[in-house]
């Protein structure tokens, strides 16, 4: 403090004196949204004029308290991005996805991988999409199997149609991307490590079975070549392997005499007239 301002005391100019420069905590020239003095410096807690989300005097935005997709406070809507698609629906709020609208690839990758074939904009989304990645992660794991083949129909990279048809969730798309691959050695490579037995075998196919007895040494599919062992009996077996099987044939009425007959049905074995236990 100096002599003058202790003789005749301080001269305030708000919280400072304009002589001896000393502050006092009164009339401050708070800033309330930065919540600090203009001529101390003194820091307090800010005091923004909210309308909705948005500061009124200095246009700060708070963090939105979400109800779902739809703030609370200012009505806005998430972004894309911020939605919990489950397929082109939001798990939230339960709005459809506008899939012109997803810039974002990844986000339309993922809507894609859980949408329904039958969503609308989903196959005209597929169509746009170029990037033989994209299209091969979308092919091999979408739960919808149509999907799946929309996105296959566009690829083209023969290692990428490799890893689809030996890690597809789908059978079905697996085994269309066996059918368009032409490389011989990417077939056998499909038969020795593919995921799915019967995409293994339509490699083999492919390829051309290399069976011994009844067995393809490649892929393992079995070919069994049956013949009845008695007449009159429906027992056969195979003639490569001795596998045994019963094979009845329920057709044609029998007597209306008969224990087991009844009217317009097939009662008994043509062949070998066992009961058909359908009717016992």
């Amino acid at each position: 403090m100096g002599l003058r301002c202790k003789l005749f005391g301080h001269k305030w100019t708000n919280c400072k004196c304009s002589r001896c420069g000393e502050a006092r905590d009164e009339q401050h020239l708070m800033d309330l949204c930065e919540g600090k003095c203009s001529i101390c410096g003194k820091v307090q807690e800010e005091r923004h004029d909210w309308n909705g989300c948005t500061c009124r005097r200095c246009g700060k935005k708070q963090q939105h308290d979400w109800d779902g997709c739809i703030c609370r406070r200012c009505k806005s809507t998430r972004n894309y991005y911020q939605h919990e698609w489950i397929g082109v629906k939001c798990r939230r709020c339960g709005c459809q996805a506008n899939l012109d609208k997803v810039l974002d690839l990844s986000e339309l990758v993922s809507i894609m991988k859980t949408a329904y074939h039958k969503n609308t904009g989903v196959e005209e989304a597929i169509k746009k999409l170029s990037d033989q990645t994209t299209l091969a992660d979308i092919a091999k794991n979408a739960d919808d199997n149509q999907i799946g083949i929309w996105a296959l129909s566009k690829l083209s990279n023969p290692s990428l149609l490799a890893d689809v048809a030996k890690n597809s969730r789908h059978f079905f798309v697996g085994a269309e991307a066996v059918n368009k691959i032409t490389d011989l050695s990417v077939l056998e490579d499909i038969v020795e490590d593919g995921k799915e037995a019967s995409v293994r075998h339509k490699a083999c196919e492919r390829i051309i079975h290399d069976y011994d007895g009844c067995v393809c040494k490649r892929c393992g599919h079995t070919k069994h070549e049956y013949i009845y062992i008695e007449d009159y009996k429906c027992e056969q077996r195979c003639s490569l392997c001795s596998h045994m099987i019963i094979s009845h044939i329920f057709w044609g009425d029998t007597d209306a005499n008969d224990t087991y007959y009844v009217p317009g049905k097939l009662a008994r074995c043509e062949r070998c007239r066992t009961p058909n236990p359908d009717f016992n």
